[in-house]
């Protein structure tokens, strides 16, 4: 009866493929480091079905299982939690039918399927167990996709009440996703995203103690050595469990070992922030290195001057060094990208707050200026990007993340999957996907700590909009056209209400890991509500979609000082 509920998915699928879904959806996972990895592998079934644990399964030659003894040692010498997770993982997997050894699931999260046969070799722990399955030829070298996120955080005099806020997107081919909120026997509260293939850290996250991982940070290797490191995805997760603030973020970075970047813009509630753009030479930027007042940001490139000698442009043009923007180490998009931020929190300094940030993301970006999107991407490549002018809120948008941290159980997380405004422009040649059903919406977490109270603020949270969509959907009628189509998106919501309080009760009345699936299935369902709801009000009050809507002076007036590009 136990393995067939948890056996259930909540992943659509059309001809056999997995859909990915409209909403972000969320785990919770609590107690030992085991049980976590064990409640892991239960909802990641729950969510994405079988195929979803079933592709970690693969075997390994001889030279593979060297290196997972590698990744292991080190993992045992940095961060030992994911030893018992991972093995709780495979239990979990064991559980609902998918036989998995904990050196899979260590293959998949540590190497992203793919072992480098020219790293050197690390001392090898006796405590790993090898895997006996079949051997399978060498594994092969492959490049994985790359991807184009942009990410802030402001504080002090640039906030409207002063608090820090930060904010980010996640731009790339569209992937499944999820989020999880990770509450630990020892250690913080975290809330932190996950890519599930290829099994890759997402951003924004941050902890109970007001640190704010924020972005990758871009950066470079610069004198670093490729080797058996701790994978990203996991380094931040360790970092947000341990770290309680700016100062022991950055030296928990600098602590990990060399091979794998170890890089991030990270922020906290007191004020403090930093983005590692490279350990060896060792680059930290800081608020103000570039005349950022209470504000920093990042996206994909590098704005420290000195590390010229570690960078070359992808597409063959000479590097060229742009203020506020960076090294244009790409097709200038990453350039833009940081001007936008520059220009907004820059020009609008001390008007930051929520619904600023939600309308940042909404200004549409110009489009190509070119007759044709054809013609536009094929003369990007020979213009050196002339002709593109990328604004962060694009349709290459998979999530925007907007944290409100909290040294307490207070700290807000506000997700929208796919992009925020209905108004969006590509991001560069080919950098357009599109959300199947996007509500544009964000809906609220709050990283209380125990996973009854995260359920209770997402009910209330989902009341309220309830409440302001169902007023302003009466307000037409029957013959107005609208009144359908919003109508059955409203009574979307409200279903799901209906199963977020189902699911609530059922977590009362189950123990263990099947309650905590039932919480997690609460949470899903009334972020879903959340969402529809203010898909609804949305539809009808159209939030701000540029700074004038917000009784602000006009973007790009003449009042400011703005950074762009011209050939």
């Amino acid at each position: 009866m136990m393995k067939k509920y948890l056996l259930e998915s909540e992943t659509s699928y059309d001809d056999g493929v997995p859909l990915i879904s409209n909403i972000t959806p969320v785990m919770i996972l609590c107690g030992s480091d085991y049980d976590m990895g064990y409640q892991y592998s239960l909802q990641l079934n729950q969510i994405f079905g079988i195929w979803a644990l079933k592709h970690l399964q693969r075997r390994f030659s001889k030279v593979e299982v060297n290196a997972l003894r590698a990744y292991h040692w080190q993992l045992e010498k940095h961060t030992p939690e994911f030893i018992d997770m991972f093995r709780g993982m495979a239990a979990g997997a064991n559980s609902v039918g998918v036989h998995l050894s904990y050196e899979q699931v260590l293959a998949d999260y540590c190497t992203v399927g793919i072992i480098d046969m020219s790293l050197p070799a690390y001392p090898i722990a006796k405590s790993l167990p090898i895997y006996s399955g079949t051997e399978s030829p060498e594994s092969q070298n492959a490049k994985l996709p790359s991807n184009e996120c942009s990410g802030f955080a402001a504080w002090g005099s640039n906030t409207k009440d002063h608090n820090l806020i930060c904010a980010s997107s996640e731009d790339h081919p569209l992937r499944y996703e999820f989020l999880a909120i990770a509450l630990p026997e020892t250690g913080n509260n975290f809330i932190f995203g996950m890519v599930i293939i290829p099994p890759l850290g997402g951003h924004p996250a941050m902890n109970n103690k007001g640190l704010a991982y924020v972005h990758h940070g871009s950066g470079t290797n610069g004198k670093e050595k490729p080797g058996y490191g701790i994978p990203p995805g996991l380094a931040v997760q360790h970092t947000l469990r341990f770290a309680n603030n700016v100062d022991e973020a950055l030296a928990t970075q600098l602590a990990y070992p060399s091979g794998i970047r170890a890089a991030g813009l990270w922020a906290d509630v007191g004020g403090k922030a930093f983005v590692l753009e490279c350990r060896d030479p060792r680059v930290v930027r800081r608020a103000g290195d570039f005349g950022e007042q209470d504000f920093i940001y990042a996206t994909n490139n590098c704005l420290a001057e000195s590390l010229q000698p570690f960078l070359q442009n992808e597409f063959g043009w000479p590097l060229t060094y742009f203020p506020h923007g960076g090294w244009n180490v790409d097709d200038l998009d990453s350039v833009r990208r940081n001007w936008c931020m520059w220009n907004a929190l820059h020009n609008y300094h001390g008007a930051v707050d929520l619904d600023f940030v939600k309308m940042l993301w909404r200004i549409p970006s110009p489009p190509p200026a070119y007759p044709t999107l054809e013609e536009a991407e094929v003369q990007l490549f020979k213009t050196h990007g002339a002709g593109w002018d990328s604004y962060i809120g694009n349709l290459a948008n998979q999530m925007v993340g907007i944290v409100q941290p909290d040294n307490g159980d207070k700290g807000l997380f506000h997700v929208c999957t796919g992009p925020v405004g209905r108004q969006v422009e590509p991001l560069s040649a080919g950098w357009h996907d599109y959300i199947i059903a996007a509500t544009y919406t964000f809906y609220e977490l709050q990283l209380a700590s125990k996973p009854v109270d995260i359920v209770l603020a997402a009910y209330k949270r989902s009341q309220y909009d309830l409440y302001h969509s169902n007023k302003e959907l009466r307000k037409l009628t029957y013959m107005d056209v609208r009144y359908a189509p919003l109508d059955a998106i409203f009574n979307r919501a409200a279903a799901e209400s209906r199963k977020g309080t189902y699911y609530w009760d059922l977590a009362h009345n189950t123990r263990g890991n099947e309650s905590m699936c039932n919480y997690a299935k609460a949470i899903r369902a009334l972020t879903k509500c959340q969402a529809y709801a203010k898909q609804v009000y949305e539809s009808l009050v159209p939030p701000a979609a540029k700074p004038t809507d917000l009784g602000l002076r006009e973007w790009f007036g003449s009042w400011g000082q703005w950074e762009s590009y011209s050939p």
